[in-house]
């Protein structure tokens, strides 16, 4: 059942009880860091949403907010906090990406995607893409919203989003979705607008997209590509099967070895039948971006997991006056870890500090 109730979709805060220092919460501590705290958001199917909510430091002003959206299998802590320092610890606030936008004036606003990380539903599994792309059109309107009863996420701001892998495949068929709707209005494509009609990208600031999720021709052409065929016909009887195995993160052996450890990324699990295929169908669609909103990608030229040929051509495509594509040398995926995360994260907060521009000022706080 859908919820469609825009009330619905707004943040609340979890009890502060619910992250404390010890037993079972020592993971979720870990990445909450000393100010951060843990909310919730319901997707249009009625499940909740794991948010992690990380004010901006009160040593600087407030800029405004960024949003993040994690890739498959994965969730925000593994792809946007600092590696744990041992193989079963975890994702630590200090010394990660989150950290350094906190520092510059940014909070941050982080959502798990149904059935991966904290959050409801069949794990690693979605019946449809665009259900994906429905939990990121949420919490893009929740963020501008504001949260009530926590500083540092005010009302009527536009927030940026930072998107890795898979997120950022789903963020492109957010500025896809908001470009048809602003040509077609009587489109039918999915609406999460408010009810003025406004398309979601009109509450943007801009976007980052990490080893983007844009093409996926490796994996079709590889020794996968007849399961792959199989599989059409498999997912009619047996869609959350896994068996669709993707290749390892030979780039770093420490990050794959994380990976497999974590209690809340899917590890060594083969990917679901029905998600390899909407994978593929959704890098085969069309994707416009529009021309006001800014676009910063990163993509190293021989990722083994997400094409580097796919970013190239949505950047070549794209209609936004001002974008950016750092072509990187070398094979890593996960660039907000390894040897050059360092590099790449001071290169995404000094973009993003550069473009916020001063709008937040006209914004208020949620009582």
């Amino acid at each position: 059942m859908e919820h469609p109730d825009p009330e619905r979709s707004d943040i609340r805060l979890a009890p502060s009880e619910t992250h404390g220092r010890g037993g079972a919460d020592t993971y979720l501590h870990a990445m909450l860091g000393s100010t951060g705290r843990p909310a919730s958001l319901t997707n249009r199917k009625g499940l909740r949403l794991a948010v992690y909510l990380w004010p901006h430091s009160t040593r600087t002003e407030h800029r405004g907010v960024v949003g993040l959206l994690h890739g498959h299998g994965s969730h925000i802590g593994f792809d946007f906090l600092r590696a744990p320092r041992t193989p079963d610890g975890s994702p630590e606030y200090e010394g990660s990406l989150v950290e350094a936008l906190n520092a510059r004036g940014f909070s941050v606003a982080g959502m798990d995607f149904h059935g991966m990380g904290r959050s409801e539903g069949v794990r690693w599994y979605a019946d449809c893409f665009d259900d994906y792309v429905d939990d990121a059109e949420i919490l893009v309107r929740a963020i501008a919203r504001g949260v009530r009863g926590m500083k540092g996420f005010p009302s009527d701001c536009r927030p940026f989003l930072i998107a890795n892998s898979m997120g950022g495949g789903v963020c492109a068929h957010v500025l896809h979705r908001a470009c048809s709707r602003r040509d077609c209005p009587s489109s039918s494509v999915r609406s999460d607008d408010d009810d003025d009609g406004t398309p979601v990208t009109e509450d943007l600031g801009g976007v980052v997209m990490l080893s983007p999720m844009l093409g996926l021709r490796s994996v079709e052409t590889s020794q996968h590509g007849l399961l792959l065929r199989l599989a059409r016909a498999l997912n009619l009887l047996w869609p959350w099967a896994q068996v669709v195995r993707g290749g390892r993160d030979n780039s770093c052996s420490e990050t794959q070895h994380r990976w497999e450890c974590d209690p809340y990324t899917s590890g060594a699990r083969a990917t679901r039948l029905r998600n390899a295929l909407e994978y593929l169908k959704a890098c085969k669609c069309d994707r416009s971006t529009p021309e006001l909103v800014p676009l910063l990608l990163f993509h190293c030229r021989n990722d083994s997991w997400t094409d580097f040929s796919g970013t190239e051509r949505y950047f070549e495509n794209s209609r936004s006056r001002d974008k950016t594509f750092e072509a990187l040398d070398g094979s890593e995926h996960l660039l907000t870890q390894g040897p050059r995360a360092q590099e790449v994260m001071a290169h995404v907060v000094e973009w993003i500090t550069r473009r916020y521009g001063f709008g937040a000022s006209r914004s208020r706080d949620v009582p």
